[in-house]
């Protein structure tokens, strides 16, 4: 790991980054991971009780409420990956984790168009 010019964290190399994404078990721990991050930002979401804090958090500036959407979309058009591919050659957990993503864009843009209107 390489401390960052300025920064209190250490990032990856490139080298290292690039190692990581051939490497099948790794990426499979990933994707999980992604999965189960993204099961509970929709349980949150989803729930009375969490829903409102929850997504307020994620949306109480435009900065977070933009991070929040170029995340969600970019998980969505990563794991459809490119249209001209055979979708039943998907691996399952990726198919999930598109639809787990879409699922909770839904959820914050309901909620920022549920803020716009009050």
């Amino acid at each position: 790991m390489v401390k960052q010019p300025g920064k209190g964290y250490p990032v990856l190399p490139l080298w290292a980054t690039r190692e990581i994404r051939s490497h099948p078990i790794l990426e499979r721990e990933k994707a999980a991971l992604i999965r189960e991050a993204l099961i509970l930002l929709n349980r949150l979401s989803s729930n009375n009780a969490y829903s409102k804090p929850t997504l307020g958090v994620l949306t109480q500036s435009t900065a977070m409420a933009t991070m929040t959407m170029d995340v969600v979309t970019r998980m969505c058009h990563e794991m459809n990956g490119c249209p001209a591919h055979d979708s039943t050659k998907k691996p399952p957990m990726e198919a999930e984790i598109a639809d787990l993503a879409r699922l909770f864009r839904t959820r914050v843009l309901s909620f920022l168009g549920e803020e716009d209107s009050s």
